[in-house]
C-alpha cells in the first residue's frame, strides 16, 4: 500500500483561473482523481478528519496538494482554510459551479448611465440575515428556498441548480424586449455594488465579476418572471418567444410556478426592492414596478385586489408583501386594534353571544368590534402557502427590520381565538377560516407552531385615554368600553374590566410613566385619537 503510495505522481494539471469554464476544469480533476483511485472515498465522499489511519491521511493530503497546485495564484486564497480535499473541492464547487460567464470584458468597461440614474440608492444595511437556528428547526423547509436562489445567501448550494439555466434565457429574453445593452445593467450595479453587499448581514465569499453576475441574473429572472407571469395568459407566453422544451415545462407546471413564487418570498431569498425598481425603470418598460408586483401578487393568490399601496419604499419583496397584505396603511397606527392578550378563545365568545363575521377585507388588520360582533377579514389556510408566507413575514418582524409587527400580532391574536378545534369550527362556520388543511385541529398546530418564539410586541396595541370617563379605554366584544383609571395603575392593577360583561384583559404598562409630576401634563395633551404607554 505505501509503496504503491509513493509511486503517485502529479502530472501538469489544468489551472483554473476563475475565468474558464470551471465544469471543464473540474471533469478533468475528477478524471486525474478517479485515475489515482482518489475520489470515490476521498474527494466525493471525504474522509473524517479526525482518523488516525495515516494511510487515509496521506491520501487526503495528496488530494488537498493536486487541488491546491490546480489553481491560480487569485484563486487559490479561496481555499486556504480548507481542512480536507473534500472541504477544498466543495468550496470551489459552491462559487464556481453556477458560474455561468455571462458578463464579457467588455460589459466591464466604462459605460455611460443617463444622469437621472446617477444618484446613489441608499440601502438599509443588514437588512437580510439567516434565519436564527432555534427559529428555523421549527420548519426548516419554510425557509430554504426549494427550487431557485435570489442573492447570495444560497447562491451556489447544489439542489438549485437545476434553476440557474433558466437564469440565462431570462436574461438573453429580457435584454432582447428591452433593447438595451447589458452594460447599462452591469455598470449600474457595479456603482453600488458595496451598498448591495452591505444590504446583506452575512459576507459573500464571491469575487466582485462573479457577484455582480448573480445580481444581474437574479434582477432579469425577477422582473422577466413577474412581468410574463402578470401580461401574458400562457397560451400568449408560449406563442410570442421561441421556447425551448425545458422552457415550457417550466411554464406549464402549475405546481413549478408556485414553488418559484413561494422561493422568491423567503427572507433569506431576497434582492433589494430599490435596486429591481431601479433596473426596470432603466429598461423603460412602461408603468413601474409597484404595479406589476401588485398585478403579479393578486394573481398568485394573495387576493389583494383594490388594495392601495401608500409606502414611498420597501426593502424587498418579503417586505412589500406583508405591508400590502396589512393594506392601506398610510402610517403604522392609522388601523383597527385588537387585543393580543384576549383570554377567551372562539367558542366561548361565541357561548356569550359574541357573533363572528366575515368581512370582504384583504387588510388582514381589518378587525374591528361592533354591537357584540367581531369582524375578521376571511383567511384561507392552504397547504403548506399560508404558513410559509406567516413564517417568512414573521421572521423579517422579528428582526427589527422596523418598529411594527402586524402579522405577528395577527396570527397571535389568531392564535389566542382558536385553542380547540371546536374554536377553529366556530371561524369556519362564519366563514372567517376557509380551511384547506386536513382537519381543524391542524389549525390549531398550524397556529401554536407559528407563535413559538414569537415575542409579542406591544407597543402599538394601545388604549386610549377617554377624558369622558377619566380612564383608558379599550373596545370589549359586547359593544362596551374595557376601562381602568390612573390611580389603579399606580396602585399596580394591570386588569381592565367591562362594566357591562364579564370579559377582562391583561394590561402591560410601565409604571414609571404614572410616577411623578410630569405625567399628568402628558396625558392632558393627549386627544382622544392619540396613543399612550398603556398597551392592552
Amino acid at each position: 500500500m505505501a509503496a504503491g503510495f509513493r509511486s503517485w505522481f502529479i502530472p501538469d494539471l489544468p489551472i483554473f483561473n476563475g475565468k474558464d469554464h470551471f465544469d471543464h476544469w473540474q471533469l478533468k480533476m475528477k478524471t486525474f482523481f478517479i485515475s489515482q483511485g482518489l475520489w470515490y472515498n476521498v474527494i466525493q465522499n471525504g474522509i473524517l478528519t479526525s482518523t488516525d489511519d495515516h494511510e487515509e491521511q496521506r491520501k487526503d493530503a495528496h488530494a488537498l496538494y493536486c487541488i491546491q497546485q490546480a489553481l491560480a495564484p487569485t484563486i487559490f486564497p479561496k481555499i486556504i482554510h480548507a481542512l480536507s480535499a473534500k472541504d477544498a473541492w466543495d468550496i470551489l464547487d459552491a462559487n464556481y459551479k453556477f458560474h455561468h460567464y455571462f458578463l464579457a470584458d467588455e460589459d466591464l468597461h466604462a459605460f455611460e448611465i443617463p444622469e437621472v440614474f446617477e444618484e446613489e440608492i441608499s440601502l438599509p444595511i443588514g437588512c437580510i440575515k439567516m434565519i436564527p437556528k432555534q427559529i428555523r428547526d421549527l420548519n426548516p423547509a419554510a425557509y430554504t428556498p426549494q427550487l431557485i436562489s435570489i442573492g447570495p445567501l444560497h447562491h451556489g448550494r447544489p439542489h438549485l441548480g437545476g434553476m440557474e439555466k433558466y437564469k440565462l434565457k431570462y436574461a438573453e429574453s429580457f435584454l432582447e424586449r428591452t433593447n438595451k445593452p447589458k452594460a447599462l445593467f452591469v455598470h449600474f450595479i457595479q456603482k453600488h455594488v458595496l451598498n448591495i453587499r452591505l444590504f446583506y448581514f452575512e459576507e459573500c465569499e464571491l469575487d466582485s465579476r462573479a457577484y455582480i453576475e448573480m445580481i444581474l441574473l437574479d434582477s432579469f429572472f425577477i422582473l422577466e418572471f413577474i412581468m410574463y407571469y402578470c401580461e401574458y395568459s400562457l397560451h400568449r407566453l408560449l406563442s410570442i418567444m421561441d421556447l425551448t422544451h425545458d422552457k415550457e415545462s417550466l411554464w406549464l407546471d402549475p405546481d413549478l410556478i408556485k414553488k418559484i413564487m413561494l422561493d422568491l418570498l423567503m427572507i433569506e431569498n431576497q434582492l433589494p426592492y430599490l435596486l429591481l425598481s431601479k433596473l426596470f425603470d432603466l429598461s423603460g418598460e412602461d408603468g413601474d414596478l409597484r404595479s406589476r408586483c401588485m398585478h403579479f401578487f393578486d394573481r398568485v393568490g394573495l387576493e389583494i385586489s383594490g388594495v392601495t399601496d401608500n409606502y414611498n419604499e420597501h426593502f424587498h419583496l418579503l417586505h412589500f408583501t406583508g405591508r400590502i397584505i396589512t393594506t392601506e396603511l398610510s402610517t403604522p397606527r392609522q388601523y383597527s386594534t385588537y387585543n393580543p392578550n384576549l383570554y377567551y378563545a372562539a367558542q366561548k365568545l361565541s357561548e356569550s353571544r359574541v357573533k363572528f363575521q366575515s368581512i370582504k377585507s384583504p387588510g388582514l388588520n381589518k378587525i374591528r368590534f361592533e354591537k357584540s360582533s367581531l369582524h375578521l377579514p376571511k383567511l384561507k389556510i392552504a397547504d403548506n402557502t399560508t404558513e410559509i408566507l406567516f413564517r417568512n413575514i414573521i421572521g423579517m418582524e422579528q428582526s427589527g427590520v422596523e418598529d411594527d409587527a402586524f402579522i405577528c400580532s395577527y396570527v397571535w391574536f389568531l392564535h389566542l381565538l382558536m385553542k380547540s378545534d371546536d374554536d377553529v369550527a366556530v371561524l369556519v362556520n362564519a366563514n372567517v377560516i376557509i380551511n384547506g388543511l386536513d382537519n381543524n385541529q391542524a389549525v390549531v398546530e398550524l397556529f401554536n407552531d407559528l407563535c413559538r418564539n414569537i415575542i409579542p410586541l406591544h407597543n402599538f396595541h394601545f388604549m386610549e385615554w377617554n377624558k369622558e370617563l377619566e380612564a383608558y379605554t379599550y373596545p370589549c366584544p359586547c359593544g362596551d368600553l374595557f376601562q381602568i383609571t390612573k390611580e389603579d395603575l399606580k396602585l399596580g392593577e394591570e386588569i381592565a374590566r367591562c362594566p357591562s360583561c364579564s370579559l377582562y384583559i391583561t394590561v402591560i404598562y410601565n409604571m414609571e410613566d404614572f410616577i411623578g409630576g410630569d405625567h399628568k401634563k402628558k396625558i392632558n395633551n393627549n386627544t382622544s385619537q392619540q396613543s399612550v404607554k398603556v398597551a392592552a
